[in-house]
């Protein structure tokens, strides 16, 4: 039976006891997404809104129709009998015959509205420390900071949410499990229809069987404690020990965050959630309905193109949004595998190079400085994602602050740290402790030398732009993968 290595709190700390020679930490784990982190800080616009009303919903309005009524009239038209015409009685006075009328109240319509609801994602996190540590932490001789990186390695994980929410759909798995080997003490699997740069260690994941659904883990905790990002697998472990084999986790089961499992339990949306052709955007609790016959002027383009990406294609689909909607999108958002794939196409002379000297020793330089597109003269920025779906291409507009992030104002009890966003409530500080730690109770309520951190986070994102382009199945490069025995050629999309 797998059985789990506990140690005492100190012991755990030794490698960051100083004895002889200084140590230090350095990250090993890779950054998160650089396209999302520009978004945020760059285009999304932070509402700390007063608007925010019952049941933690923001209403927008979006007018829907034009009002009033015109039409065109012969302007010689209108009848008018002069004094001393011919025939007529009069001799004083004019007589006005039937004049062209005003559009009448049926054909004037008034303005249309529709009102959607957007609830508020809602994050609660905690992380723990034990007194040792927070003892440890204040001696000279402590080479590193150990409740600094438990805050900043929370803040990370914070991050990473967001950063999955924002890409996927909600209510969506991470990606589906192929190629596993299991042992009692762990599960190693290839990650299908999704993300490598979704896994990092530490993190808490959920199996399901999407046949029943069926929660393979129970109660059980699974955390993913390896992730080889070159060859693109992941090593699942139980924490407490459990046997692993007794879970029959099976290939094509699905992995969620944990406790994440419910059309109730989504984070803030992102540009799957509003850029569709059809069924419903948003959640069902909105309403808007872009199907045949409801909302129709709020459907974006969404086609699978089949094919690598070109020059040809792109300036297709954006000349086509542009004849639609008459406004201009400004950013695309793709992966790196779609990127190098555009950049192979023949139109852009790959392999021919052109020398030129002129008497001075020969400069060269190959690759490529930066992907962009201009159509009609108007820049797009080129994004380049390692979160966003493989083979999945979003053109959207993100300047003139188009995107807003919706948070509530503040307790003003909260605590909060710096390098948490702002938005991050930590709930000790309500309670009156001094900071952001309060002590931790077992289940009699005594006292456990340990602290906790709890904290809420309530944000929304919400565009004033609904419509955009997404393209699915666009052809990726590939790149070559490398282990120790083998060679194996993987998508660079994985």
């Amino acid at each position: 039976m797998a059985t789990a290595t506990t140690s005492t709190n100190t012991a755990a700390l030794a490698n960051v006891i100083r004895q002889e020679l200084p140590m230090g930490v350095d990250e090993s784990l890779p950054a998160l997404d650089p396209a999302f982190k520009r978004i945020v800080r760059t285009s999304a616009g932070v509402t700390r809104s007063q608007i925010i009303g019952q049941g933690w919903k923001v209403l927008r309005n979006y007018s829907t129709s034009l009002a009033g009524a015109a039409k065109w009239v012969d302007i010689a038209s209108g009848g008018v009998t002069l004094t001393g015409s011919s025939g007529s009685p009069l001799r004083q006075s004019v007589s006005f015959g039937d004049q062209d009328s005003f559009p009448a109240k049926a054909d004037a319509p008034g303005i249309g509205f529709v009102q959607m609801n957007f609830i508020l994602g809602k994050l609660m996190g905690n992380f723990f420390l034990p007194e040792d540590v927070l003892k440890i932490d204040k001696l000279d001789s402590t080479t590193t900071q150990v409740v600094s990186l438990n805050i900043k390695g929370t803040a990370k994980r914070v991050a990473l949410q967001h950063a999955i929410a924002f890409y996927l759909e909600a209510n969506s798995y991470l990606h589906t499990m192929t190629g596993l080997t299991i042992s009692e003490n762990s599960v190693i699997y290839t990650p299908s229809g999704g993300r490598i740069r979704h896994m990092y260690n530490g993190l808490s994941v959920d199996v399901y069987n999407p046949t029943g659904p069926a929660k393979r883990n129970g109660t059980t905790v699974l955390l993913v404690d390896g992730v080889d990002y070159v060859n693109k697998t992941v090593r699942l472990v139980c924490p407490d020990g459990t046997n692993i084999s007794t879970l029959n986790i099976t290939g094509n089961d699905q992995v969620y965050i944990a406790d994440c499992y419910s059309a109730s339990k989504t984070g803030p949306y992102g540009p799957n959630d509003w850029i569709k052709a059809s069924s419903t955007l948003f959640h069902s609790s909105s309403g808007l309905s872009v199907s045949a016959g409801y909302y129709e002027q709020f459907k974006s383009i969404v086609a699978a193109l089949s094919a690598a990406l070109t020059e040809a294609n792109l300036t297709q689909y954006i000349g086509a949004f542009f004849d639609a909607y008459g406004f201009w999108l400004d950013t695309i958002i793709t992966t790196r595998g779609v990127t190098q794939k555009y950049i192979e196409q023949p139109t852009f002379a790959q392999g021919s190079f052109i020398y030129d000297r002129q008497g001075q020793p020969l400069k060269f330089v190959g690759g490529w400085a930066e992907a962009s597109y201009v159509y009609e003269g108007r820049d797009f920025d080129w994004l380049i994602s390692p979160f966003q779906a493989s083979g999945v291409l979003h053109i959207l507009k993100l300047g003139g602050g188009d995107i807003k992030r919706f948070v509530p104002p503040a307790l003003p009890q909260a605590g909060s740290d710096q390098v948490f966003p702002q938005d991050i409530e930590f709930f000790a500080p309500v309670g009156g402790h001094r900071d952001i730690f309060k002590p931790v109770h077992d289940t009699s309520g005594a006292t456990v030398p340990m602290v906790e951190a709890p904290f809420i986070a309530r944000s929304q994102i919400i565009p004033d732009t609904l419509q955009g382009i997404k393209l699915t199945s666009v052809t990726e490069s590939t790149s070559v993968a490398t282990t120790s025995t083998t060679t194996t050629t993987t998508s660079t999309g994985a």
